[in-house]
């Protein structure tokens, strides 16, 4: 069973209430630099998963570039699973 660790900057790069949260991710979607809306359905005919690099500032600085990454990715292929690889911001890793 996957261990889940709690937030450690929310409400310091997003919002720590859910809902603020929600309309801060709406903001990142319909941002001009955002996809504009959500995807509804991959595109047909692609077969490569197509791997991005995504901006994880706050969402306030990176939220639109990301939610057109996660978009892009969608448009492409309606993955099931995501595998995030990145550094921590820490000496050491958090439980």
């Amino acid at each position: 069973m996957a261990k889940v660790r709690k937030p450690a900057v929310a409400g310091a790069f997003y919002e720590a209430n859910r809902d603020k949260l929600i309309k801060q991710i709406e903001w990142s979607i319909s941002h001009p630099l955002g996809p504009g809306q959500l995807v509804k359905q991959p595109r047909e005919g692609f077969k490569a998963v197509p791997i991005v690099i995504v901006p994880h500032a706050g969402y306030i600085y990176s939220g639109p570039v990301a939610a057109m990454s996660f978009a892009e990715i969608y448009r492409f292929h309606s993955p099931r699973t995501f595998i995030l690889v990145g550094p921590n911001h820490y000496a050491l890793a958090h439980p």
